[in-house]
């Protein structure tokens, strides 16, 4: 009996001993709370950027160059600027194009003037032959009668030969007029192209590269 009493003894010593012990030092003061944001979170298309050094290369060039010669009134644009197809670029000096435009349509107006001229010379030119021709048919009749003279059919037959030529070079005449008329024609469609091309336009949309030639030039 005496040995179990020492051991509950000693037990409840120690026991106490635990509950009795030193608590630990305090450290430093906790921090406050962070506060932070909440969002939902949502699924989106975010566009993917390189940055890199390259070389662009155009897949269409085009070398703009003026139909015809005189000088550079106006530049239209920058150099690097934007431009569409159709855009006005240069302007060259039109007078000259103008002034010659004026006197092929003075031409024209001539032509047909004297298309119109000749065309009056053949219609009278085939009256007079048909009244010849009406009166070698009856000094013709009167001959077979005796009526008429020898000199007077042969009168009628010379009148009735020449004015059968005239006819003849009336209608070459008009031939040439109505030729030098569409001459005429074809140089004033020329001239109002090339009155045209005294303003050059944009061939395509683009870029617009280095400017070679400045107005006065």
């Amino acid at each position: 009996m005496k040995k179990q009493i020492a051991i509950l003894t000693l037990i409840s010593s120690l026991v106490a001993c635990g509950c009795s012990a030193p608590q630990a030092q305090s450290g430093p003061p906790a921090m406050p709370p962070v506060p932070v944001t909440t969002a939902q979170a949502v699924q989106e298309s975010v566009p993917i950027q390189i940055r890199t050094v390259g070389t662009a290369e155009p897949y269409s060039t085009v070398e703009v160059k003026s139909q015809v010669a005189g000088p550079l009134l106006n530049v239209k644009f920058t150099e690097g600027a934007n431009v569409r197809q159709g855009d006005l670029l240069f302007e060259i000096d039109p007078r000259p194009f103008k002034e010659v435009l004026r006197q092929t349509e003075a031409a024209v107006a001539r032509d047909m003037a004297q298309l119109r001229l000749a065309e009056a010379n053949l219609a009278r030119s085939q009256a007079q032959l048909k009244n010849v021709r009406a009166d070698a048919a009856r000094f013709q009749q009167l001959s077979k009668e005796g009526i008429s003279t020898r000199q007077q059919d042969e009168q009628i037959r010379t009148a009735a030969e020449v004015a059968e030529h005239s006819m003849h070079a009336d209608e070459a005449a008009i031939e040439s007029m109505r030729a030098s008329l569409e001459a005429d024609r074809a140089a004033v469609e020329q001239a109002k192209l090339n009155l045209a091309y005294a303003q050059i336009h944009a061939p395509i949309s683009g870029r617009a590269g280095n400017l070679l030639l400045h107005p006065g030039n």
